[in-house]
């Protein structure tokens, strides 16, 4: 494995002899996961729907009765967020998200590691490599106090199943505009490091993670910490195709601006 280290934007140690990117176009792709939270101030497990084509993505997540509809759209640069009930859509501005996340760490200084375990294991019928990473990065000061974010894990990736290029496109064009907090729905955890988990692979998918964010310096937190573990399975795959109506918005809905922060991901402050 050649490691090559990055001091500035994505650092990081590059996985090992990535697979090379298939003849043919990658189709469209969906992929079914089983999260799970539990931190100081969260305990919550959902089942996560990610379908991505092209340069969009609809994300749907169930908790108990309930499911919460998203659709990201890279090119438009735009954040959907459903409310059938209601007939209802909130908007709201990709960049504007992705700033919020680095008005509070800074990402520039960003520190990284990803190291095989030499360690194989099988997720669904389906073969994945492991590796432990690190990632942290200094934030503001929050009440006098410098805050740092950290994140450690274990996770099990695939470099060859065909689906994984099709993500690994979405996150490459998301990181490309600047859209991190989109970035890190396709990564290792839900953390606003987590965008930061992928490379230049031209195919990576997370089949399993098991991750801790811990946020240093909050005032008011036992011992000047918050924390959220998260773990991470993907329950299925398939490449059907996705309808474009899947990424559509009814006209008779009433459109709204959002102030929802960062589309759910972790800020932990």
């Amino acid at each position: 494995m050649k490691h090559r280290v990055r001091l500035l934007g994505r650092a990081a140690y590059y996985f090992a002899a990535l697979a090379s990117l298939p003849s043919a176009v990658s189709a469209d792709t969906s992929v079914v996961q089983q999260v799970k939270h539990n931190g100081a101030a969260l305990t919550e497990s959902h089942t996560r729907t990610l379908q991505v084509k092209g340069l969009k993505m609809r994300m749907e997540s169930r908790r108990g009765s309930e499911t919460y509809t998203y659709i990201y759209d890279l090119q438009a640069g735009k954040r959907y967020r459903l409310v059938p009930k209601h007939k209802e859509v909130f908007v709201a501005d990709l960049a504007a998200q992705s700033r919020e996340l680095e008005d509070v760490w800074l990402v520039k200084d960003l520190q990284k590691s990803i190291k095989p375990t030499g360690k194989k294991a099988e997720i669904g019928g389906l073969a994945c490599d492991e590796y432990l990473f690190a990632m942290q990065a200094p934030g503001d000061r929050h009440h006098g106090r410098q805050m740092v974010l950290r994140d450690t894990g274990t996770v099990c990736v695939s470099q060859s199943i065909p689906s994984g290029v099709e993500f690994a496109h979405f996150v490459h064009e998301a990181q490309e505009r600047g859209y991190t907090s989109v970035a890190a729905y396709c990564s290792a955890s839900d953390s606003p490091l987590g965008a930061y988990f992928y490379d230049e692979q031209p195919n990576l998918l997370v089949l399993s993670a098991k991750t801790k964010s811990v946020t240093e310096g909050v005032l008011g937190a036992p011992s000047g910490m918050l924390f959220v573990e998260t773990s991470m399975t993907v329950l299925g795959i398939n490449s059907d195709l996705i309808p474009e109506d899947a990424f559509q918005i009814p006209s008779d809905w009433k459109v709204k601006k959002d102030s929802q922060p960062v589309g759910g991901i972790r800020i932990l402050r």
